[in-house]
């Protein structure tokens, strides 16, 4: 009888080893997709401004008519419904600012924290 309990401990104790690697994978692959998204919107949004003002002009403007957000807003396309892409997936808005020879578009990352190891930047030197 012992070792019927014991057996079933075990295979429950194991059940639930299995469930939280699976929830750990599961939280690996969604992390992974919403970072690569991000990646793919602060890129296309860099492609965006260097179009419109370093070829253009030659320069990049300190804050353009309307603000980033709003310029980012009017020129990125979402096909998600009532997406507001001035913000990341977190709801972070997006940072447009010079850095060395040229400029980064910044997601704050997960954290929600501009200037840590999560963030996420792209951006074009000229």
């Amino acid at each position: 009888m012992l070792i019927k309990l014991l057996g079933i401990v075990a295979i429950g104790f194991l059940g639930l080893k299995g469930v939280t690697l699976c929830m750990k994978q599961f939280d690996w692959v969604v992390n992974l997709s919403t970072n690569t998204t991000t990646m793919s919107e602060v890129k296309s949004i860099s492609k965006i401004i260097y179009i419109d003002f370093i070829i253009a002009t030659g320069s990049l403007p300190e804050n353009p008519s309307g603000g980033w957000r709003a310029y980012i807003r009017n020129n990125m396309q979402s096909d998600l419904p009532n997406r507001d892409t001035s913000v990341d997936i977190w709801q972070t808005p997006y940072r447009v600012r010079e850095k060395g020879t040229g400029f980064v578009v910044s997601s704050a990352g997960p954290d929600k924290k501009f200037g840590t190891s999560d963030d996420i930047e792209a951006g074009y030197s000229y």
